[in-house]
């Protein structure tokens, strides 16, 4: 009688973590507050740490972790100074903001922003990718395109 022993479960300080995410669905994003998007398809993901139901990536081991992300708007009206900004979140709490994007003038456009960020985390943290639509005139969506909101956690250290 032969049977196979479970490999063990601890991840080793070289191995790679990472997980590539996308939306393709064109949410609402409110103009309030910063909000959670939820990527709901995967590209690639090494230890099954990006949920995509909840929109949380949970580190899986402890190190530096590379937050990408570029998030796209769909044409909509702004006004003068209404901007749009990426934040990387850890638990519940924003750690970095990224590249803000302003309407110059009252415009209909298409309009994004992207961020890349590295974060200390324990094992068991969550990260979020949040945006923020300031758009004076209301919600808009995201743009139904899935190489134009995604984003990206990658173990680098």
């Amino acid at each position: 009688y032969i049977s196979k022993l479970q490999a063990p479960t601890t991840i080793s300080a070289t191995e790679v973590v990472a997980a590539s995410v996308y939306t393709a669905a064109g949410p609402s994003i409110a103009n309030t507050g910063e909000n959670l998007v939820t990527f709901v398809s995967k590209d690639y993901d090494t230890h099954n740490a990006y949920n995509t139901s909840t929109g949380q990536f949970t580190c899986p081991a402890s190190g530096i972790y590379t937050v990408s992300t570029i998030l796209t708007f769909s044409s909509s009206l702004y006004a003068v100074a209404n901007g749009v900004y990426a934040s990387v979140y850890k638990n519940g709490a924003n750690q970095k903001r990224g590249l803000v994007q302003s309407a110059m003038a009252a415009v209909s456009v298409q309009i994004g922003t992207t961020m890349s960020a590295d974060i200390q985390c324990n094992a068991g943290d969550t990260l979020e990718v949040r945006v923020t639509n300031g758009r004076t005139a209301g919600a808009t969506t995201l743009t139904a395109s899935q190489t134009e909101n995604w984003a990206t956690f990658k173990r680098i250290k």
